[in-house]
């Protein structure tokens, strides 16, 4: 097992900072709605709505006042309540003349009452107020489209504190002859303040509305017009889909160097718009148990709630409701999980591609009552995303390396199995519209990699293919005995009882011993399936105890008519009633085959079988790259960059690689560090892409100028190796030497390596010369090494836990018979975080004499896992060293070395991007600086090895940017 560098702490996020953002209408109406919807009425809420864009509506600051502080998400799903999406278009006849001028009304700002934030697109008389659209023009998309052709949109008044009755609202068109406008005006706002309504327009063109609460009136002008026939103020650039399959547009031009390979663009990059806006970010907050009911009522879901935990913050509660078969699960308004059948989406099943993808998508939001803009994308085996737009029509993302959109997933028959919404919570209205860089600007930064601050990247491994899978059905209404593992959601009521689920069926019946046994712990249980109220369930009699759940891996033969399974470690058992289609006598090497159940009297007892045909094809990991979006800087005066030195002088990543990789110490700052080794601060920043100062102890700096050194001369690490495995059946070792001042890897080279195998992992000293390849990778030629600790062996040793501090970070100690030691990762380099919070623990272990860390003894742990397995309460065995070396894909392919592959640019567009706070688990704390949701590039491709790549470039201009995160 290899042990990943824990040290390189400056890839952290740079907070973003700016004026404090103030309370919006938009999200104070909206607010508004949903409170009256959860029957929270406040009636005398002096605030306002704007009919801005539906697939804006509800977002901004969580700080709106005290009294809100802890509901400032419920805006969000407002968006989603009232206005139907339909395929038809509006009837050809709706624009008007050419020869014809809306005179449409201007604003004139005045501020409705209780409002402190003043608009420019304020309309208001001193009796009633609304706001209008830009420019005059109310922008209708297809989402808009009622189903008889006309087109809907929210709106809102708000009468002034002397004006007291119901609203009507009446409107005639100006340019040619339509039906009168109508009104859906929402009851239960009483008869002051805000009135929460929709405009219904018959047609497009010119339209003269008025409002009227008895004698007080409010008229405006205003041209409706459909998003074809629209002039936007700044008009978004569209992303640029393309082929696949599509061949590089420059490949007759050699396309661009890039990273030892080459950079392709499968199309033209997209013409630059002049501007684009930057938006508020309104935080989310976990849901409520009334926002989880009016959730859930959209659903269909009626009946007890439930408790979940979140996933990221285990001190917060999410929320489930359930009839049996479909599961909903609120964790906020903005991020939920919803599952047609939950048996199904418990057995980790893929979807299904469909022709309809987007009419099905179109119909379930309809019917759920979601109404935002959006458009759908395929990502693989039935798995649609469904991007949010802008007011401005361009996608919207968070960080690419979480849960960035919402997905959908489709079944077999055709319709939503299911669907996770991550929306993002901002205020339509625009900060502002701010000048940003060229598409082409951007390719130059990923091309130049002068510096990674202003970029994100994340990569991921070739898509998979799904394994085959079976799951053990059984009859209905028989005793039958299975295994499954339990899954349990404690209930919202005083004493109430849990809901529970075996494999995603619900347990009724004689479930007490079950509700008194650990979340997700593997259970065996006999009674009989059974239907109730239409709903598959599992009715249970009698609960097993003592029975431990296998997992075996291996391969399958036929013998006798009957099918053996010999797992890996050479172990034999019958398959008891197995499908009559598995796969026989498979090869090990080349895919994996793993069944799980219980033995019974040296049979096995399946529930579950799971086989990929192609053991590469199981799927790898991503990594990610940059150093995170600078601050914003909306104050209007730009603020001075660091100069950086000039392409052409930059370093190399060879050369950069040969530099000293400094350790930044306790009490250690960048000046300290300057002085100590004769280099100006600024180098330092540059060679590292700091923005900012401040650094902490446990970085790695590279010191430009200090020659990193050319020889180790006893120098002291460890060593592993990784067996890879080519598609053609060869085999590749690998070693690498880790340094234990540091933790940095260096590759081996030279003869005899077979030698270290027998003090793998073992403190030794090595000897040789030290060179850099052309990525800029270090290698070692080993000329000798020695073990420092002869006769040193490994433990498995059995004790608790706890966590101290020590100067702001946490370690984990372990005790183990009377003695307390710091845990350290596998190379002694860092302190250990692996950390189980209850019982005893396992630890596969290392206790190098002398060793200590913090005060503490050392202890190397190099395998963890509780004594008590949590999901059978069976005890644990660890694992010896040699059972965790198992061969890997190797990512040369059937090449000799590592070949860069090449990029294909498939799509370049841009997008509004802000980082997901809900994601965001790792960070230290929350900002009290301002989030915003801001333009950036977004480059998406995939290389020649079938890797995939994402993007994104900061759009800003620089003088919209802070180098530092307080300007």
């Amino acid at each position: 097992m290899n042990e990943f560098d824990k040290n390189n702490e400056i890839e952290k996020y740079l907070e973003e900072s700016a004026d404090q953002i103030r309370p919006n209408l938009v999200f104070k109406a909206e607010l508004e709605e949903k409170l009256r919807a959860a029957h929270r009425p406040k009636k005398n809420l002096q605030s306002f709505f704007r009919g801005i864009q539906a697939q804006g509506m509800g977002r901004t600051t969580a700080n709106l006042f005290s009294a809100l502080s802890g509901i400032a998400a419920l805006a969000a799903v407002i968006v989603f309540m009232v206005w139907i999406f339909q395929e038809l278009r509006p009837h050809e006849n709706f624009s008007s003349g050419d020869d014809y001028i809306c005179p449409v009304t201007p604003p004139n700002g005045s501020l409705p009452p209780g409002e402190t934030v003043e608009s420019q697109y304020y309309l208001g008389n001193g009796e009633l107020w609304t706001t209008l659209w830009p420019d005059g023009k109310i922008i209708m998309q297809s989402h808009n489209v009622e189903p008889d052709g006309s087109l809907a949109m929210k709106w809102s008044f708000v009468r002034g504190d002397d004006v007291s009755g119901a609203l009507t609202i009446e409107g005639r068109r100006l340019d040619a002859e339509a039906e009168p406008l109508r009104a859906f005006i929402t009851d239960g706002y009483g008869d002051t303040g805000l009135q929460i309504l929709a405009l219904i327009f018959p047609t497009t063109g010119c339209w003269e509305v008025t409002g009227r609460v008895g004698e007080a009136s409010l008229t405006f002008v205003t041209e409706v017009v459909f998003q074809t026939d629209a002039t936007p103020v700044a008009e978004a650039t569209p992303g640029v889909i393309i082929d696949p399959n599509a061949t590089p547009s420059n490949t007759s031009e050699g396309g661009y160097d890039f990273r030892g390979g080459k950079l392709f663009l499968a199309q033209p990059l997209p013409e630059l718009p002049d501007s684009a806006n930057v938006y508020a970010y309104i935080a989310d907050s976990p849901a409520t148990t009334e926002q989880a009911r009016a959730l859930a009522d959209r659903f269909g879901l009626q009946g007890d709630l439930y408790t979940n935990p979140f996933p990221q913050f285990p001190d917060r509660t999410g929320y489930v409701i359930s009839d049996g078969k479909r599961l909903l699960t609120i964790y906020t308004v903005n991020y939920f999980t919803y599952s047609a059948d939950i048996q199904t989406t418990s057995r980790g099943f893929y979807g299904a591609s469909n022709a309809n993808a987007e009419s099905i998508i179109r119909d379930f939001l309809t019917k759920h009552g979601f109404d935002f803009a959006y458009r759908v994308t395929e990502d693989s085996n039935g798995m649609y995303s469904v991007h949010q737009l802008s007011p401005d029509g361009m996608p919207m993302m968070f960080d690419t390396f979480t849960m960035w959109v919402s997905r959908i997933t489709l079944g077999k028959d055709g319709e939503v199995a299911y669907a996770e919404f991550n929306l993002m919570n901002y205020d339509p209205t625009p900060i502002g519209s701010y000048g940003i860089i060229s598409a082409q600007d951007a390719l130059d930064a990923v091309l130049s990699g002068d510096t990674q601050a202003g970029t994100l990247e994340t990569g991921y491994g070739p898509s998979t293919e799904p394994p085959l899978v079976w799951h053990r059905e059984y009859p209905d209404n028989e005793n039958v005995t299975i295994s499954a593992s339990l899954t349990k959601y404690d209930s919202t009521q005083n004493n109430g009882r849990p809901l529970l689920f075996l494999d995603g069926i619900q347990a009724i019946g004689e479930t007490a011993a079950l509700e008194s046994l650990n979340n997700y712990m593997f259970v065996v249980v006999t009674g009989r399936f059974v239907f109730e109220n239409g709903v598959h369930k599992f009715s249970v009699e009698v609960l097993k105890t003592g029975i431990p759940q296998s997992n075996i891996a291996g391969s399958l033969r036929n013998e006798g008519g009957e099918i053996i399974i010999r797992s890996d470690g050479g172990d034999e058992y019958i398959v008891l009633d197995p499908p009559a289609d598995l796969p026989l006598n498979t090869d090990t090497e080349k895919s994996y085959l793993n069944i799980s159940g219980i033995l019974t009297d040296g049979k096995l007892d399946w529930s579950s079988i799971q086989f990929f045909a192609d053991i590469n094809s199981m799927g790898g990991g991503g990594g990610g790259g940059g150093y995170g979006f600078y601050p914003l800087n909306l104050s209007g005066t730009p603020i001075p960059f660091p100069t950086l030195a000039a392409t052409e002088e930059r370093y190399t990543p060879d050369e950069l690689a040969a530099f000293l990789q400094y350790t930044v110490k306790e009490g250690d700052t960048l000046e300290s560090i300057a002085t100590e080794f004769n280099i100006p601060v600024d180098d330092i920043m540059s060679a590292n892409y700091l923005t900012e100062p401040e650094i902490g102890a446990g970085w790695l700096l590279v010191l430009p100028g200090v020659p990193a050194p050319t020889r180790f001369e006893g120098v002291e690490g460890v060593v592993e190796h990784t067996v890879f495995v080519k598609p053609d059946g060869r085999e590749r070792t690998e070693y690498t030497f880790i340094l234990k001042e540091n933790g940095q890897y260096y590759h081996l080279e030279g003869e005899n390596l077979e030698g270290l195998l027998e003090a793998e992992n073992l403190p030794i000293a090595v000897w040789g010369s030290i060179r850099y390849d052309t990525a800029g990778f270090p290698r070692l030629s080993l000329e000798k090494f020695e073990e420092l600790y002869p006769g040193l062996e490994f433990q498995a040793l059995r004790g608790s836990q706890e966590l101290k501090d020590h100067n702001g970070t946490q370690l984990v100690l372990f005790n183990h018979e009377g003695e307390t030691y710091v845990q350290l990762v596998p190379s002694g380099a860092s302190a250990d975080s692996n950390y189980y919070p209850d019982g005893e623990i396992l630890i596969q272990a290392l206790i190098v004499p002398g060793e200590t860390f913090a005060g503490y003894p050392a202890v190397r742990v190099f395998y963890s896992s509780p004594a008590i397995d949590p999901s059978s309460g069976q005890p644990l065995e660890l694992p010896s060293m040699a059972d965790m070396d198992r061969p890997l894909p190797d990512p040369f392919g059937n090449n000799d070395s590592y070949v860069p592959p090449d990029l294909v640019i498939e799509t370049v567009e841009l997008v509004y991007y802000t980082m997901d706070p809900l994601m965001q688990y790792d960070s230290p704390g929350p900002s009290s600086s301002p989030q915003y949701v801001q333009p950036a590039w977004h480059l998406h491709g995939r290389y020649t090895n079938g890797g995939e790549a994402d993007i994104l470039v900061q759009a800003l201009k620089r003088e919209f940017l802070s180098p530092f995160a307080s300007p």
